[in-house]
């Protein structure tokens, strides 16, 4: 079509003319392909960061969820004494850390 619209064109402007306008469609033609793929490389960077955001939310989520169960753990009476609170967390960490090992254990043993 835009070959169509040359010809007719070229019936009414001056050769010279014609190439300058050539010319600016090609410069035109070039950046909006550099446009184009600027705008794609953008996009993909935009995903990757969202990506990056949902995984850092549910880790945030897991964070959130574990303080809450370790603040439960921890015993309101003041009765106990720092010390043996310092104790009880350490112990029941300890006893968080072993379970997510032996869980972690069983999956690789099931995978092969």
């Amino acid at each position: 079509e835009l070959d169509a619209q040359n010809v007719k064109l070229a019936q009414f402007v001056l050769p010279e003319d014609v190439m300058v306008l050539r010319e600016q469609t090609e410069r035109l033609h070039s950046q909006w392909e550099e446009l184009c793929l600027r705008v794609s490389l953008h996009k993909q960077d935009i995903e990757e960061q969202l990506n990056a955001w949902i995984v850092f939310n549910e880790k945030n989520k897991e964070l959130c969820t574990w303080l809450m169960q370790m603040e439960e753990k921890v015993p309101q009476s003041a009765d106990i004494s720092i010390e043996d609170m310092i104790d009880k967390l350490q112990k029941d960490y300890m006893e968080e850390i072993n379970l997510f090992n032996e869980s972690q254990l069983v999956h690789f043993k099931q995978m092969g």
